[in-house]
């Protein structure tokens, strides 16, 4: 059986957190330049039990005005990609 669902997601973020991990330690810290409120496409694609998701964002992670020590701007868009097994 083939299966095809498409929808929107909303979502927001209580609290974000990072974790950097190098070769001389770790370090944990909270980030709060993130955007709280979070929408976007996804869509759901496969056969029987094997199934391919995307959820595309349509806002940016960070918040405006937001930039690096160069002076551009921080845009990060994120694109999701994965699979989903149903086995019911």
């Amino acid at each position: 059986m083939w299966r095809l669902y498409l929808g929107a997601k909303l979502g927001y973020a209580f609290g974000s957190r990072s974790k950097l991990v190098t070769e001389t330690g770790k370090d944990s810290f909270y980030v709060t330049d993130v955007e709280k409120f979070r929408y976007g496409l996804m869509a759901n694609f496969g056969y029987n039990t094997f199934n391919i998701h995307v959820y595309y964002a349509l806002n940016n992670l960070f918040k405006d005005g937001l930039s690096l020590d160069t002076g551009q701007d921080l845009t990060f868009t994120p694109l999701r990609i994965g699979f989903i097994f149903y086995i019911l």
